[in-house]
């Protein structure tokens, strides 16, 4: 954020006046006070942050043994009961969602916090939660994805369907439709990616060496994607490149270089601790296309 928030500024400050002088003083007048352009496309890393630390601090008091001994025995009950402990856990996430969401208005938490933080963390936070349950214990997996596919995608759909109704007809700001719509997405998303996970371990049955690359790169293509939208988009437009055109530009551009950039990262270990977060090195392209065989056993030998 340090880093790629600031040539954000910079670069919608000099496309806005084609100034560099500009540029800087737009840069400098989001550096203070705190606001959204503090996180901009990285605000989940803050959220993430904030689950990571209250997990932590569960884990750090004696709380860590009541909550290990509970969420134990809700997670056995949902595995040995799939259909009704699913659905009562997608309930108690709905109204837990719903809850914080009316507290988040209530409270005006938004203005409280600057916009460094967002309702966003109401939201997905049982993504968080069902990741950490998942953690504890692998075969809770196993309990979605024995329900009945179809159900589930039902489910999943329709919850799309009410997102799209009230983002194309209602349009609408009231505290009601938007709780309406964030427990939507709530709901849709575990459900669909029941679905997907279903459908994946069906479909991807060995280890992908081409698909452990995708995962190895995904976060530096992520960090890097919106300030080369940025940039792009903006070149598009002096260039008086619009429409479809501009759009498909636009996305292979971006895909292409951010890879470019992941391969060139990978390959620095200050660079690569800096945007990945690791020390040793992660999968490249070019391995998989100078020793495909080695790259496979190596996935297959990491898989295990």
């Amino acid at each position: 954020m340090i880093i790629l928030n600031p040539l954000q500024w910079i670069t919608l400050g000099y496309f806005d006046t084609m100034s560099s002088s500009s540029a800087f003083a737009l840069a400098m007048s989001k550096a203070l006070p705190p606001s959204f352009y503090w996180t901009m496309h990285l605000w989940f890393l803050v959220e993430l942050l904030i689950y990571c630390a209250i997990v932590a601090a569960i884990f750090a008091t004696p709380l860590r043994s009541h909550t290990s001994r509970i969420v134990g025995r809700c997670v056995s009950w949902i595995i040995n009961h799939p259909v009704a402990g699913i659905a009562i856990y997608l309930v108690v996430l709905s109204m837990l969602v719903g809850a914080g969401l009316a507290a988040w208005q209530v409270l005006d938490l938004g203005t409280v916090f600057a916009g460094l933080i967002s309702r966003n963390i109401v939201i997905f936070a049982p993504a968080f939660l069902t990741g950490c349950l998942l953690a504890t214990r692998s075969d809770l997996l196993s309990a979605f994805t024995r329900i009945s596919m179809p159900a589930l995608s039902i489910v999943g759909f329709g919850c799309v369907a009410v997102i799209l109704v009230i983002e194309l007809g209602l349009s609408s700001e009231s505290s009601a439709i938007l709780s309406l719509q964030s427990i939507a997405w709530t709901v849709g998303g575990l459900t669909l990616s029941a679905v997907v996970f279903a459908i994946a371990s069906k479909v991807f049955v060995k280890p992908s060496s081409l698909v452990r690359v995708i995962v190895d790169a995904s976060l530096v293509v992520y960090l890097l994607h919106q300030p080369l939208i940025i940039l792009i988009g903006n070149l598009l437009i002096d260039l008086r490149i619009t429409g479809v055109v501009a759009w498909v530009v636009t996305v292979a551009s971006t895909l292409i270089i951010a890879l470019l950039a992941y391969e060139a990262v990978n390959r620095v270990p200050g660079m690569r601790f800096l945007m990945s977060g690791r020390a040793d090195r992660g999968w490249s392209f070019l391995d998989l296309r100078n020793n495909l065989p080695e790259a496979a056993a190596r996935a297959s030998s990491q898989g295990r």
